[in-house]
């Protein structure tokens, strides 16, 4: 596929998708009739994580970090963790629950001037 080709159709995707939302915008799309309907209202409600199966939030840790020297680097090691505790992740079956890294960082002490920035 030519470059201009695709430049051609991506411009024709991108009209397509904007006169297509610009086409709902304007009045006469009146036909549904929702003057019977119930009103529709969000209300917020506080649910423990156990009754939404969000992922429940991870045990006590503390941070941690750690700055040495060894010879002419500087290493950095931490876990990762925050100085406060995390909040629970509010999605339903969620996995994806914090824990400790192990992060190390090796930099030089004194790093080289760069040719360019």
């Amino acid at each position: 596929m030519t470059s201009s080709l695709r430049h051609s159709l991506h411009a024709l995707s991108c009209a397509v998708a904007f006169l297509s939302s610009e086409a709902m915008a304007h009045p006469g799309h009146d036909s549904i009739d929702e003057s019977d309907a119930p009103p529709f209202f969000l209300t917020q409600v506080a649910t423990p994580p156990a009754e939404t199966g969000a992922a429940a939030p991870a045990a006590k840790t503390q941070g941690s970090v750690t700055i040495t020297t060894e010879g002419d680097f500087r290493i950095i090691k931490s876990n990762g963790w925050p100085d406060h505790t995390p909040g629970t992740f509010p999605r339903r079956g969620n996995p994806n629950v914090p824990s400790p890294q192990s992060y190390t960082f090796r930099v030089p002490l004194k790093p080289p001037k760069a040719a360019a920035p």
